[in-house]
């Protein structure tokens, strides 16, 4: 883990992206249904509340190998999260 910081600017520059990708589906691609992209990005805004909490919200500071495993295992849920969004959205388009 390098620091919390630079988690926390991943975590913005994927919302960013997930974000404007699923705005551009919904407003320039037609036949894309509205609610479910709405949906997407309320999911996309709960992503990333949910994962900043979760940078400044750990435990055993004391003990540098739960860190560790603690950051090691939220960077794996943040990327998956990630991904499987990412595939929701690419399933607006059919």
């Amino acid at each position: 883990m390098a620091n919390k910081r630079n988690l926390k600017k991943a975590i913005h520059q994927v919302t960013a992206a997930l974000f404007s990708e699923c705005i551009i589906f919904k407003e320039f691609i037609p036949g894309v249904d509205a609610d479910k992209a709405d949906k997407a990005l309320d999911k996309i805004l709960d992503f990333q509340s949910e994962y900043l909490s979760r940078v400044n919200k750990y435990g055993g500071k004391e003990d540098a190998k739960l860190v560790k495993a603690y950051f090691k295992k939220l960077t794996v849920d943040i990327t998956t999260d990630a991904q499987n969004l990412f595939k929701e959205i690419n399933e607006l388009n059919k």
